[in-house]
């Protein structure tokens, strides 16, 4: 198995790092993943950014178009299509999604890795727009299966929320996928039913490096739009 972590980031600085401190945890992502960094922040450069991002595999860092905030994933996955031929999997997230337990993550790679789903999209039925949109922060394609979609070639679709449009496009192309939820946990910002944690406050998350503690489901929410450590507003 054969996998690409794309990470997409405008600000992050020492999540990358956190992130890279997790990975190294993980065997199965030290001998089967790749990492590609893309930001789209002209005032952090590549030199910068490899002094942050520390993982233990095959790492290139570059640069891609800032587009907006609802239009940025979407530019950096097409313009970075043409890197992900060789790859089983392409999992796009962003520095601050952190891979706690990598178990569940095995599995469910495992599982659908020979089914014909071209994608593993994450849906909230808790999320008032849960009907018409999936989520942005965790997003697994195969790129052998699908053909670049990523392209904002119309007007109408500028500044359309990234979760929507996400929905459209495998909506109108028909995509075949698996969708997943990852639970309640995941809109409190805590480690959720596969692994994942997408949190912002760096002080929060080198606890659990350090520790091992996860915050409850209080502690984390309540600081979690507190942005703290290494990063550039």
């Amino acid at each position: 198995m054969k996998i690409l972590l794309h990470y997409n980031s405008y600000r992050q600085l020492e999540e990358y790092n956190l992130s890279s401190q997790f990975f190294n945890r993980s065997d199965f992502l030290k001998q089967n993943a790749d990492v590609l960094v893309c930001c789209n922040n002209e005032n952090i450069s590549i030199e910068e950014l490899s002094v942050w991002c520390k993982y233990e595999c095959k790492t290139e860092i570059v640069k891609t178009t800032n587009t907006g905030w609802f239009d940025g994933q979407f530019t950096s996955l097409h313009e970075t299509f043409h890197k992900f031929s060789d790859y089983d999997y392409v999992i796009h997230s962003t520095p601050d999604v952190y891979i706690v337990d990598d178990k569940p993550i095995i599995e469910l790679l495992t599982e659908e890795l020979y089914t014909e789903n071209a994608m593993i999209l994450d849906y909230h039925p808790y999320h008032a727009d849960c009907n018409i949109s999936y989520c942005a922060d965790f997003i697994v394609f195969k790129p052998k299966l699908i053909s670049d979609f990523f392209a904002i070639e119309d007007a109408h679709e500028k500044n359309v929320q990234t979760e929507k449009r996400l929905f459209n496009r495998v909506k109108e192309l028909n995509i075949p996928h698996r969708t997943i939820c990852r639970g309640f946990e995941s809109l409190c910002w805590q480690v959720d039913k596969y692994g994942l944690i997408h949190n912002h406050n760096n002080n929060l998350i080198r606890r659990i490096l350090e520790t091992g503690q996860v915050p409850s489901r209080e502690e984390a929410f309540s600081h979690n739009n507190v942005h703290t450590g290494n990063s550039i507003t």
